[in-house]
């Protein structure tokens, strides 16, 4: 398995090159996109391109790739109307990820990484919120295709909804893969550190305070611009990397 070796390098203090975005460099390299579940469908619709973006990231020098599932749960693929599409679509994006693999790591350890974000699809008229049972069940069967997909592990992405982040953690932990977890800040007034979401100004703190004390191996920043990472700006009296 090629996660164990990652995780050894990160116990003895070495570092870690992940990948880069799959989503926006897909959008970069001219795929189209859905307006509704953005970069979820093109998993079906342009492999080749989506492999060949992860073959990059490992030339590149990644031990992490991350599989194209960032907007592919039931809320995101049922408002462009295939909600029905879960698995093909998960199944689509792992193979991608594993072929590039193959041809691409030549024996070094890279690990597979499913993407579990807790995106939904905005708020209209005819498209209300989704409750809070409705997100779990989507992450859960996400986080489910993920594993039966053979994912090595389970990537939460872009977490910074105090909502939403508890139920996307519950689907990711469920599985019983090692679970990585991302949070995402930005600077309010005073260059006060939020969370990313500009919903209303939440402490950056306030997310942090939400990690489990158990069952995360590694939580960190991403999404997020480099002068919020400035480390003044990081203390938050709570230590969140590799716990």
């Amino acid at each position: 398995m090629s996660y164990r070796p990652i995780k050894s390098r990160l116990d003895r203090g070495g570092r870690v090159i992940l990948d880069g975005p799959t989503g926006t460099e897909l959008e970069r390299r001219g795929v189209p996109m859905n307006e509704m579940a953005w970069c979820g469908l093109a998993s079906l619709s342009h492999g080749e391109i989506l492999e060949q973006v992860h073959a990059d990231y490992i030339a590149a020098g990644a031990a992490v790739v991350t599989v194209n599932t960032y907007a592919s749960s039931r809320l995101m693929l049922g408002a462009a109307g295939m909600e029905h599409e879960v698995a093909r679509v998960v199944g689509a994006a792992t193979a991608a990820a594993f072929r590039a693999r193959d041809r691409a790591a030549h024996g070094r350890p890279v690990a597979v990484a499913g993407s579990l974000s807790h995106m939904v699809p905005p708020r209209t008229h005819e498209a209300p919120a989704p409750s809070e049972a409705e997100m779990l069940a989507a992450f859960r069967e996400l986080a489910a295709a993920l594993a039966a997909s053979d994912c090595e592990l389970i990537l939460l992405e872009m977490m910074y909804d105090p909502k939403r982040m508890p139920l996307a953690i519950t689907a990711a932990l469920e599985t019983g893969l090692p679970v990585w977890l991302g949070l995402s800040a930005r600077l309010g007034d005073a260059a006060r550190l939020l969370s990313h979401t500009e919903a209303r100004p939440i402490p950056f703190a306030e997310i942090v305070a939400l990690l489990p004390d158990a069952g995360i191996d590694v939580a960190g920043v991403m999404h997020t611009s480099a002068t919020a990472t400035d480390p003044p700006c990081m203390r938050s009296g709570r230590r969140f990397r590799d716990r």
